[in-house]
């Protein structure tokens, strides 16, 4: 539990969350699912500059100009949430 503990003060030290909220308001179930919210909001966070660019693009073009930008933002996210579930140890099937 102490383990956990300092996993998840690490990540709320880094103001990873956005008006304080984890996931739309509803409260974690299980410290795993807290341990996930946190991995949502960090791999959100390290990709930041990618879904700012989709934004730019989508108030510049239509939607379909914008699909290189978006698939380079989820490409992102997806490597983000990857390599902080094996570093935290929270996996999707757990």
């Amino acid at each position: 539990m102490d383990e956990l503990m300092e996993k998840l003060d690490n990540a709320f030290s880094k103001n990873v969350f956005v008006r304080g909220r984890l996931n739309s308001g509803v409260e974690p179930k299980s410290d795993k699912d807290l341990i996930r919210y946190v991995v949502k909001a960090m791999a959100m966070e390290a990709c930041a500059e990618e879904n700012k660019a989709v934004h730019r693009c989508m108030k510049q073009s239509w939607f379909s100009a914008c699909s290189a930008k978006q698939r380079e933002y989820w490409n992102c996210y997806r490597k983000a949430t990857i390599r902080l579930r094996k570093e935290y140890g929270v996996y999707l099937d757990d």
